[in-house]
Order: C-alpha cells, then structure tokens, then sequence
C-alpha cells in the first residue's frame, strides 16, 4: 500500500487482516463514511483507541490499523445500520487530521507482513486450546485449524500476546468470552 489518506474508525476492538468484525453504525460521521466507501468501493481504517471514546468526541487513533473492506449491510433491530467488514492490509498512520465532522482522516502507508514461523515448543499446548476455544465459541476457521501451528515472529509474552500473533485464530482474541484484564 503506497501513501494515501484514508478515514479512520477509532474502536475499542482491533481488526485482525483476515478476520471480520460487524459494527453498529449511528454516527453522521461514520454514516457519511460507509456511505462515501460504499459509493467509492474503497475501504476505511480500524485502529485501536489510544485515547478517548467510540461515540462522541473524536478519539486519538493508535499508529497501527487494518484497512476494512465494507462485505455487507443491514439493519438492525434497533433502527441502525449494521455492517460486516473484513480485515486486509495492515497501515501505519504518518499523520492524522479532523474533519469539521468530526471524522479522522489519516495519511497511511503499508505494514509489511511479518514471516511466519512454527509456534515455539514452549507455546505448543496454545493450537490445541485455540482450537477448542473455537469450537465451543462457535468460530469459523477460514483457513482451517492446521494453520493455527504457525505464528508471525515477534517476542511472545503471556497468553494475550501469544494469543494476539497466532494465526488465522487471532480475531478469537476479541471474540472469545474469555475477559482480558490489562
């Protein structure tokens, strides 16, 4: 991904490349968004919140995030739009900007992808509890559970990172009823 600029979805929740995620949107802000993605067939941003909230006042993006692309709509029960976005490229965002709306704007450019490795001997149980945590949570495995042995390098600290950097299950991280305290 070259630099360009893209709108921003600050959340509470981190968008995995090749995970999906469905969203509430109620926001004049982000309805524009979906509205000007839809129209466009471009995608938007998910970045972590660093600091601030999801409704309101805009909130301070991390650096790092996911390009969503808008896979389907609908509305919900309560009157909203509801919308399923999958994860793609990850971005690193150079510089940010408000719009009189409120909206991020962010000039980003690509991550590149890490190189995957097997999961190290001393995190050899975590394919197994992953795939169990699977099953019972009702997930789908896109790509299959025997992907879930392989892992991007980086150092592992504890099950939320190592849970974090497995690959293709780490959107159970946010999905899983498990609660992460820290």
């Amino acid at each position: 991904m070259k630099r360009r600029e893209i709108p921003l979805f600050p959340l509470n929740a981190v968008l995995f490349p090749g995970s999906t995620l469905g969203l509430r949107i109620f926001e004049a802000r982000y309805l524009d968004m979906v509205r000007e993605c839809a129209r466009s067939g471009r995608g938007f941003g998910v970045c972590l919140i660093m600091q601030g909230q999801e409704a309101g006042e805009p909130a301070l993006p991390a650096a790092v995030g996911t390009l969503a692309s808008i896979v389907d709509f609908d509305t919900l029960p309560d009157g909203l739009l509801g919308i399923s976005v999958t994860g793609g490229a990850r971005f690193r965002v150079q510089r940010s900007r408000i719009r009189g709306n409120g909206l991020v704007i962010g000039e980003v450019r690509g991550w590149p992808d890490e190189p995957v490795v097997p999961v190290p001997l001393e995190f050899s149980l975590l394919p197994a509890i992953l795939e169990r945590l699977a099953e019972q949570s009702g997930l789908s495995w896109r790509n299959g559970p025997a992907n879930v042995t392989t892992m991007p390098v980086g150092s592992v600290s504890g099950w939320r990172n190592c849970c974090r950097w497995v690959t293709p299950s780490a959107s159970i991280c946010w999905r899983s009823p498990i609660p992460w305290n820290g």
